[in-house]
């Protein structure tokens, strides 16, 4: 039974991995196109629901590439059109599917791993985005809060009040943050794309697990960046001063290995 499980979990969770790789690919698209000279901005739920065609030449493919991870084999990893490759969405199949598979394997169907999967897949969306993009969707981080929130409801590892108190926290650590720095600076040093993803983690995790997560984020920012200005040919590495950071990602990272190490008990918030 244990293997069945883990078998159909696998399967949902090469889906799943499918429709994260089209959201994060066609959703910033989107947003960007209603940010330019007002147009309209296209309903990105259509694509889900239509046959399987090429993201580059959008021309249809065979039936055989919609199925997950066998699709990739099936069309040798690329449009069999414009030899666009498609191996992004086998990635994330392999990648939620592992995921999904390895959770059910150490726990049945319960509230908790329900949440823990939705949560982790609202975190990888953002980590994507914000890697291409540099964009937090409110559809992603608004969805991550409400889904803390509701979540918590339920028999899982937080209280209403601890998710509340999370939600509130988290967006609040990073708002004070930004005013000190628009005090000195005169400008905004973060996006409320960060302030809304910290409350949805919040919500999630908790405002005891929050803060830890959050400097373990920025440690981990700081040695990246150090490894890059360390091994970068240019002779002004001061530069990397200047550019945006896409701390979203990080947060995103230690946030999903924070609420897996809570959802086998590793230590409770």
């Amino acid at each position: 039974m244990t293997f069945l499980n883990v078998l159909l979990s696998m399967c949902l969770g090469a889906f799943v991995g499918k429709y994260i790789a089209m959201l994060t690919y066609y959703l910033p698209q989107i947003l960007l196109e209603g940010c330019d000279k007002g147009r309209e901005p296209r309903d990105i739920f259509k694509w889900f629901f239509q046959k399987p065609f090429c993201w580059s030449c959008k021309k249809p493919l065979p039936r055989a590439g919609g199925v997950p991870i066998l699709g990739y084999f099936s069309l040798k990893g690329e449009c069999p059109h414009c030899k666009f490759s498609i191996r992004r969405m086998f990635i994330l199949e392999l990648l939620v599917a592992f995921i999904f598979g390895t959770l059910t394997l150490f726990s049945s169907f319960t509230p908790t791993l329900i949440f823990v999967l939705i949560v982790t897949c609202l975190l990888i969306c953002c980590f994507i985005t914000d890697l291409e993009y540099s964009l937090l969707p409110d559809q992603l981080t608004l969805a991550l809060v409400w889904v803390g929130l509701l979540g918590s409801l339920l028999p899982v590892y937080l209280s209403p009040q601890e998710a509340i108190i999370g939600a509130v926290g988290g967006y609040g650590i990073f708002w004070i943050i930004n005013e000190i720095y628009r005090f000195f600076r005169q400008r905004d040093g973060m996006f409320p794309g960060d302030f809304k993803l910290n409350a949805g983690i919040g919500a999630c995790i908790g405002f005891k697990m929050l803060l830890p997560v959050l400097v373990i984020a920025l440690l981990l920012l700081i040695v990246i960046t150090m490894i890059k200005i360390l091994s970068s040919k240019e002779s002004n590495e001061g530069s990397f001063l200047h550019k945006e950071v896409c701390y979203g990602c990080y947060l995103s990272v230690v946030a999903v290995t924070t609420l897996f190490l809570m959802f086998f008990g590793a230590f409770n918030p």
